[in-house]
Order: structure tokens, then sequence, then C-alpha cells
């Protein structure tokens, strides 16, 4: 019987530049928020999830132990560069900057557990 690891969700969007400049800063506290809101909706789902945010220089050492990662809407400009790093290795995408605004934790959750199933 093969034992499945639980899908490993990293949320990443947040610029070095921000992380360093304004880490106090409304961005990061929504950043912080969203991660929470993400855990709870995959609680109340039963889903043993791992989510965390990571900066977008941190995020290629992530790629080989993680399911899909996903950058916040201020760093979309990133997921070309991000994509040729990825190499098909896992989905990458960019959070819908409606739900990213209004902190919604289930449909981003939704979005990146679909990718995860799209990819398989």
């Amino acid at each position: 019987e093969k034992i499945l690891s639980p899908p490993r969700l990293y949320v990443n969007f947040k610029p070095v530049e921000s992380a360093y400049l304004s880490s106090s800063s409304n961005a990061g506290m929504s950043t912080s928020y969203l991660v929470k809101k993400m855990q709870k909706a995959a609680k109340d789902q039963g889903l043993e999830a791992e989510i965390k945010a990571v900066s977008v220089t941190e995020a290629p050492s992530y790629i080989d132990s993680i399911d899909v990662m996903l950058l916040g809407p201020q760093i979309r400009f990133e997921l070309p560069k991000m994509k040729e790093k990825i190499a098909g290795r896992i989905p990458v995408d960019v959070i819908d900057m409606r739900d990213y605004g209004a902190v919604n934790g289930q449909k981003v959750l939704k979005h990146a557990l679909d990718m995860i199933e799209a990819s398989k």
C-alpha cells in the first residue's frame, strides 16, 4: 500500500524588497492572513496541508519538495522566470487578484488543489 504525503502548498507572493523594506506593511499582514485562512479552509475540509509564504528568492529552493506554487498578484511579472526555474516539475500560477484582496483562503486553496489534480 502506497502512503501519499499530504499536499504541500506554498504561497509565494512577497517580493524581496517588500519583505525586507516593509516587513510590517499591510501587504505582509495580508500575506500572513491569507495563509491562515487557507490553513483553516484545509483543516475544515479535513486536509493535511502545509501552507507557507516564502519570498520569491527562497521559492526555487522548495521546488522539489512542494506540490504547487502560487505567486501573489503584485509579482505576477515573476511568473515566466519561475516557470523557467520550475521547468514543469510542479504547477505554478498567480493568485487571482480578487481572491487575494478579499483574503479568500477557501478559493485560493481550491485553486491550488485543482492545479495539483490537473497535473497528475
